[in-house]
């Protein structure tokens, strides 16, 4: 959050090597932990990013526009992670009606057998309620259509 421009411009490009390296390619970028800094968007853009994933939106980069699309995630922080276990089917339904709904599931989730328990029940559920997809195809739309209900 606190970085500057010719730092977050550094990273991000830094970023991009590894990738390359590893044969990865992608134009759509989640901040860690969804925090960004006022440069992200900018040094996103220039470098042919597509769109940014913060905690509340998506961002389409080349309209600049924002769609709300929460993201439901288990934290992996110990004082959070019960609580956020608490939570998370709670959660589910409060935003059970948005177009968007993403899962934020990390690694360090499946070291805990009551996260993964969650997130299988989670999933089973939405399976049948949603259609899965990812950033690619959400924003191979021309704009946030009607077409992205229940995502």
């Amino acid at each position: 959050a606190s970085l500057g421009l010719l730092e977050t411009y550094k990273r991000i490009k830094e970023g991009l090597y590894v990738f390359k390296k590893l044969g990865l390619c992608d134009r759509f970028f989640v901040a860690p932990a969804w925090i960004g800094n006022r440069y992200l968007d900018e040094v996103l853009r220039l470098l042919g990013f597509r769109a940014v994933a913060y905690r509340w939106v998506l961002r389409d980069l080349s309209l600049s526009q924002d769609i709300f699309s929460p993201a439901l995630s288990l934290s992996n922080r110990r004082w959070l992670s019960k609580l956020s276990k608490l939570s998370l089917g709670v959660m589910s339904k409060i935003f059970q009606k948005v177009s968007i709904l993403r899962l934020a599931i990390h690694l360090r989730d499946f070291d805990d057998p009551q996260k993964v328990e969650l997130w299988q029940n989670l999933i089973r559920a939405l399976k049948h309620k949603r259609r899965f997809t990812s950033y690619g195809r959400v924003f191979s739309k021309s704009g946030f259509a009607p077409s992205f209900q229940g995502v």
